[in-house]
This record gives C-alpha cells, structure tokens and sequence, in this order.
C-alpha cells in the first residue's frame, strides 16, 4: 500500500470487533499526508487483539506518523521513520 499527499489524515482504521481479526500494514509508504499518517479511531467495543505496522515508511506528514485514540495496543516497529531522501542522508546531517 502507497498512499502519497492526501489533504487530511492518509489512513483512518476503525479497529474491529472480532477478537480473532487484526489490522496490519506491511511493507506500506504513508508520506506528506496533510494532517496524521495511521489514525486509529477510537471505538469503546473494539476487542481486536492489535494494529500493527512493519516493514513500512512514514515521513513528511504534516501532524503525526501514527496517532492511537482507541484502547487497542498499536505495534509498529521495524519502520522507517525519517527523511525521503533515505536514513544515509539524515545520519550524514548528524
């Protein structure tokens, strides 16, 4: 998944409520989005066990990578959290 430039927040996840189902990204780019990259919305029934993202690329959103407003764990490790221009050019400015 590749999502590039929205206005608002690039991806809004409302968390499901099967206990057996979560929601994973994987290998995904979520960049210069206007607001929030991942937005998971707050749902008082939710019960899915997590939200997951790994393997991706956030950078360049205008808030926040990833904002959790539900009571569901959020994993996302294994990222890429930096510069469009690749981790070498920001341990370079360092």
């Amino acid at each position: 998944m590749r999502v590039r430039n929205p206005i608002g927040d690039a991806v809004a996840v409302g968390p499901t409520r099967n206990p057996a189902v979560s929601v994973e990204f994987v290998n995904c780019e979520v960049s210069t989005s206007g607001r929030n990259g991942i937005v998971v919305d707050a749902d008082p029934t939710a019960t899915a066990p997590w939200v997951e993202a790994r393997g991706c690329n956030f950078f360049g959103n205008g808030v926040s990578e990833i904002v959790n407003l539900s009571a569901i764990q959020v994993r996302a490790f294994g990222n890429w959290w930096g510069d469009p221009a690749g981790p070498q050019a920001r341990a370079a400015i360092a």
